[in-house]
């Protein structure tokens, strides 16, 4: 528990750090008073975070997110299964994001007030690709349910958001893999970090992600 900048890893992020292959348990959780919380980074301002997943219950009142509350860096090839709640800015792997999300899944249920979604709440800045979450997301409490579309809360007229998806059942999958990997391969015609992670089919489930050497 804590108050700004909380997490189970690791609270604040400075520059050229990695958090990489982390993983927390569903019998942790972590809870905040206040705002940037997630469950494995609180705010990730100039930092990778790379193959991690989330399987805490993630609790606080705004940017509050599976993986990291505020990103202003990148996030890449990320699970979330946990539970994500907040007032303000709730997203299954991002709460508010200024940064890139890339090759994310979240299959854990998300809840606030206002700025839901399964793969980020806040979306101001930045790119958001081949990234998907499961439908489970639950409405916000002014009655308006998050977005059906590509899984962003709330976002911005110049933020762009590349073959994401909502899921509302595993049938869904897989017309969307190859277009989901070859949104990988155009961001990584133009990130000087690549996404060495590719998505894949199986079967009765949810895309998994693989290595892939480029």
């Amino acid at each position: 528990t804590g108050e700004i900048n909380t997490a189970i890893v690791v609270g604040r992020m400075l520059k050229n750090s990695t958090v990489e292959n982390c993983h927390t348990t569903g019998t942790s959780s972590v809870k905040s008073t206040t705002m940037d919380l997630g469950g494995l980074v609180g705010y990730n301002s100039n930092g990778m975070i790379t193959r991690c997943s989330n399987a805490a219950q993630v609790e606080g009142s705004a940017a509050i997110g599976g993986i990291v509350g505020l990103n202003l860096s990148i996030v890449s090839a990320c699970t979330n299964s946990g539970a994500v709640s907040a007032d303000v800015a709730a997203g299954g792997m991002v709460g508010a994001n200024y940064g890139d999300v890339i090759a994310c899944g979240n299959t854990g249920t998300v809840s606030g007030i206002t700025n839901v979604g399964g793969i980020v709440g806040q979306y101001s800045e930045g790119n958001v690709t081949a990234s998907w979450t499961q439908d489970t997301n639950e409405k916000d409490n002014d009655g308006k349910a998050p977005s059906t579309e590509n899984g962003v809360g709330n976002e911005a007229s110049d933020c762009i958001i590349t073959d994401c998806y909502v899921f509302s059942e595993t049938s869904d999958v897989t017309g969307s893999i190859s277009k989901m990997n070859t949104a990988i391969e155009e961001y990584n015609s133009k990130a000087s970090v690549k996404c060495l992670y590719r998505w894949e089919a199986v079967t009765d489930g949810y895309p998994t992600l693989k290595t892939v050497t480029e």
